[in-house]
């Protein structure tokens, strides 16, 4: 009986050893396969995109260029627009025609400015422009104007130091260093050639937000008027004009800033002068945090402690 057991013994051992190597090379093969269908993800999604793409009618192109054809004088443009609404204190009168959201609003905050012309992305140029005439003509006492975009939380605290740091800057803002104009048509920031022959823009400082020194407004905008224009008001302003013809310099800090911190936390955003892409309710949000923040700092206390380390671009999008 003992040499029957130990037979079932020995019979049995090496099939609970079979067992157990095929187990492992079971995980080994699942793992692999796990591997592999991770490592084909992001192929077959490029794959699928790409197909997707080939399959899908192109989207419109953007707005007619084509009355650029006709002048590319900004001077031409700006004698046509009228002003309808600007602030009534400041130095800086005129009502009619006036949405009534925006006659009220300028009513409580007086600080709103409206231009009869037709709004969108392509008229940028003429935007800015705008706001060099006037604050030439009401507010020349300026000693910075800020430009940005109404997607773009300001952090007036955090603007202030940068001016500080930069007091003697022309145009101040994040720079954007050897970067190819878009010729595709159906590109949001196409440019089609002969609209700007330079294929490649040495430096340029985004549209997002950048600053201009007050004594440089009139110069800029005066020299604008012999530039001919172009519709990505960017390149136009601070590289074609500032740059390239008035022989401007272009000062970089990184905290006016095109991107946005990943994380909606209020101290991240103290680390920035700007925040690019952030929507209206994000604002809402994140804006009366940064005013209490602000107080402290008014107070001379230390804020946003421990924060340091993510004033960093790696940790923006």
């Amino acid at each position: 009986m003992w040499m029957s057991a130990n037979h079932t013994a020995l019979c049995w051992a090496p099939k609970i050893l079979i067992i157990k190597m095929v187990r492992r090379k079971s995980l080994v093969l699942a793992a692999l396969l796990m591997v592999s269908v991770l490592a084909a993800l992001p192929a077959g999604w490029w794959l699928a995109r790409a197909v997707s793409r080939g399959l899908m009618l192109p989207a419109p192109p953007p707005r007619d260029l084509t009355h650029y054809m006709k002048t590319k004088s900004l001077r031409d443009y700006l004698m046509d627009i009228d002003l309808l609404l600007e602030p009534s204190r400041t130095s800086c009168d005129t009502m009619s025609n006036i949405p009534g959201g925006n006659y009220l609003e300028s009513k409580q905050f007086n600080d709103i400015l409206v231009f009869d012309f037709y709004d969108q992305y392509q008229n940028l140029t003429l935007k800015t422009a705008l706001i060099l005439k006037w604050a030439s003509e009401k507010c020349p006492q300026a000693k910075f104007i800020f430009k940005t975009d109404d997607d773009v939380l300001v952090n007036p605290w955090m603007l202030y130091n940068v001016i500080k740091d930069h007091p003697n800057a022309q145009l101040l803002g994040y720079s954007i260093n050897e970067t190819k104009l878009h010729r595709d048509e159906y590109n949001k920031y196409f440019v089609p050639r002969w609209l700007a022959r330079d294929d490649v823009i040495p430096q340029y400082l985004s549209g997002t937000g950048y600053l201009i020194n007050g004594a440089y407004i009139k110069s800029i905008l005066h020299t604008a008027y012999t530039v001919p224009m172009m519709n990505v008001e960017d390149v136009y302003i601070t590289y074609l004009v500032a740059k390239k013809t008035l022989n401007l310099t272009l000062t970089h800090d990184r905290r006016v800033s095109p991107m946005r911190p990943w994380v909606t936390f209020s101290c991240l955003y103290w680390q920035l002068a700007a925040a690019h892409s952030v929507k209206p309710t994000e604002i809402l949000r994140i804006w009366p945090n940064l005013k209490i923040i602000g107080k402290e700092y008014n107070r001379k206390k230390k804020v946003c402690l421990g924060y340091e380390f993510f004033n960093k671009d790696i940790f923006l999008y």
